[in-house]
């Protein structure tokens, strides 16, 4: 009787186990459906085509997640990262006039220097050597950064020409439907309900879909096409004119554009893993080998994807990490790359719930939320010690203000080197730090 209560109850918990990583991996993909459509939708408005870089964006997503869960046993979910492409698609290539393909030339080059960078294990001497109050406060105002990106795309706050933003009108369905799923998402949160932002998710969209601001596509399926349009377009032709003509401005200009995509992607990445690595509860791993192994995963996703058309790949600050064994770990990741296969054929859905952006408040100011936390506690630790909280702080503030990264980095770089010098701390100034401080002063003269 024993033996069968036994097998009774191991079955039960299997069931649990199984169900627990199905609930974690559509949870998980809901949260960052947001991000591998509106990714897209940036690069059409700067001349990719808009099907081809969803579909190759998608498959990538799917290789690189399952990869992760099958090599490293991590369920790590890699989708392009917002800040990341908002830089690269605004900022460059918009903003710069720089062509879509001479931009993902740039890209590569800075994720192939990541990828030499992990398999060289000179990661931590480079991570080591970055002025730490400058890699907290890139974290901490990237967090911002999305925060502030989901707000105003949920109409909660609107550009204003007097104090440049302010908050957005309720009478707006947008609005009010974006502040009701956060309300909850919140709420449910602090009742420490598992899934909340999931739920909230879910019930904003049956909200929208009855207020009528949501409707189903009348196609909600279709082949994936166009990835020849997008694929190996990888150019450096841009580049090579540069350097030709010598410039030192524009020399500065295209090492700060490498320099900023380099570095979000080391501390993106990194601010996402580290934490999902160490918050596994299992004996049985090994932790740094998990870390390394995940570092390898996402540094050839971003090198190997950005050949295809898919830009921006990294781990997703929608990450989910359960507490289970190495195999259901790689389950649940298995689940989310299976999951966003069956989103390479539902290319109109995706597209109209991501065009509803309400629905996808929640989990992207969750994201904001966490991350701004993990660079702010820097603040605390240092308050005493203007040196150190002050470029912090220029990093975090410069960057939703200025709506660059680069500007963030250099800023608080080059303030960091000015108030060690001034201090005559100069043990606390490395060669590298002053190697970057010098490209960016460049970038700002010229």
């Amino acid at each position: 009787m024993d033996v069968a209560n036994d097998l009774k109850d191991r079955r039960w918990e299997s069931m649990k186990r199984l169900a627990d990583d199905f609930f974690s991996a559509f949870a998980a993909f809901f949260s960052v459906l947001f991000s591998i459509v509106f990714v897209p939708m940036m690069y059409s408005r700067a001349g990719m085509d808009f099907i081809g870089c969803y579909s190759a964006t998608v498959i990538f997503s799917a290789i690189s997640t399952f990869c992760a869960g099958h090599f490293a046993n991590i369920p790590l979910i890699i989708v392009p990262s917002i800040a990341l492409n908002g830089y690269l698609a605004y900022c460059v290539i918009i903003s710069k006039g720089i062509p879509w393909q001479d931009a993902l030339g740039l890209y590569l080059i800075a994720s192939a220097i990541f990828a030499l960078l992990v398999l060289s294990n000179l990661r931590d001497k480079f991570v080591d050597s970055f002025p730490p109050a400058v890699k907290k406060g890139l974290m901490a105002g990237i967090g911002i950064f999305i925060a502030v990106f989901a707000l105003m795309q949920g109409h909660l706050i609107m550009p204003s020409p007097v104090t440049l933003v302010t908050l957005g009108d309720l009478a707006d369905p947008m609005a009010y439907l974006s502040l009701v799923g956060l309300v909850l998402a919140m709420m449910l949160s602090a009742l420490k309900v598992r899934g909340a932002f999931f739920y909230a998710m879910m019930f904003t969209a049956v909200l929208a879909f009855i207020e009528g601001s949501f409707e189903i596509p009348r196609s909600p399926f279709m082949l994936p096409i166009n990835i020849d349009k997008v694929s190996v377009s990888v150019y450096f032709g841009y580049l090579l004119e540069i350097l030709d003509m010598g410039d030192s401005g524009d020399v500065g200009e295209i090492l700060t554009i490498i320099l900023t995509i380099f570095s979000v992607m080391v501390f993106e990445t990194m601010g996402v893993i580290s934490p999902a690595v160490q918050s596994l509860n299992d004996e049985n791993i090994n932790k740094e080998d998990a870390e390394k192994k995940s570092l390898i995963v996402s540094a050839f996703s971003s090198a190997i994807g950005i050949l295809a058309g898919a830009v921006g790949l990294l781990p997703s600050m929608g990450t989910f990490v359960t507490s289970r064994t190495a195999a259901n770990r790689s389950k649940a990741a298995k689940i989310a790359s299976f999951l966003f296969l069956i989103a390479l054929f539902c290319a109109p859905t995706v597209k109209a719930i991501a065009e509803m952006p309400a629905i996808i408040v929640p989990p992207l100011v969750m994201a904001g939320a966490m991350l701004f936390f993990h660079g702010a506690s820097f603040a605390f630790e240092k308050r005493n010690d203007v040196t150190e909280i002050l470029p912090a702080f220029l990093t975090m503030v410069a960057i939703p203000f200025s709506y660059s990264i680069a500007d963030g980095i250099g800023i608080g770089i080059i303030s960091y080197v000015v108030l060690k010098a001034t201090t005559k701390h100069w043990k606390e100034i490395n060669a590298l730090t002053i190697f970057f401080a010098i490209i960016w002063l460049i970038h700002y003269i010229f």
